[in-house]
C-alpha cells in the first residue's frame, strides 16, 4: 500500500516542481479545519479583498490542493493551517475571484487535473486516494 501512495506522490510532486512556481506563505489565523476555500473566501470578504489563491502544498507524503489569501501587498497568507505553513512547500496554481462558487468549481477542476496526471493503473488501485 505505501509503495503505491509513494509512487503517486512522486509522480504528482515531480510534475508540480517542474510546472508551478514556489511561493512563500505567511502564517495567518490558523482555523485548523478542512474548509480552506470557505475560510479564505470569508477572510477575503471581511478584508474587502477580491481574489484568493489556489495552491498545491507538498508535505513530503501527499500533494494537497489548497486555498490561501493574498493581501493588498501581494503577500500570501495561510488562514487555515496557520503556523503549520512554515513546514511545507507551497506552489502557486491560480488566482481566482473570492466567491464561494468560483473557488469551489476551480478547486474541483484542479482535483480532476491531478487525477489526469496520475497514471490510470495507480488511480485504480484500491489503496489510491486520488
Amino acid at each position: 500500500m505505501k509503495s503505491i501512495l509513494k509512487r503517486i506522490y512522486n509522480i504528482q510532486s515531480e510534475y508540480i516542481l517542474a510546472h508551478f512556481e514556489k511561493i512563500k506563505v505567511s502564517s495567518g489565523r490558523g482555523l485548523f479545519n478542512l474548509r480552506c476555500f470557505s475560510n479564505v473566501v470569508q477572510y477575503a470578504k471581511e478584508k474587502k479583498q477580491s481574489h484568493i489563491v489556489l495552491v498545491f502544498i507538498l508535505d513530503g507524503k501527499q500533494v494537497i490542493l489548497h486555498c490561501v489569501n493574498i493581501d493588498s501587498k501581494g503577500r500570501y497568507i495561510e488562514n487555515t493551517l496557520g503556523y503549520q505553513s512554515e513546514d511545507w512547500d507551497y506552489f502557486f496554481v491560480k488566482r481566482i475571484e473570492a466567491e464561494f462558487g468560483s473557488a469551489n468549481s476551480t478547486f474541483k477542476e484542479m482535483r480532476s487535473f491531478m487525477k489526469r496526471i496520475t497514471p490510470w493503473y495507480l488511480r485504480w488501485s484500491k489503496h489510491s486516494e486520488v
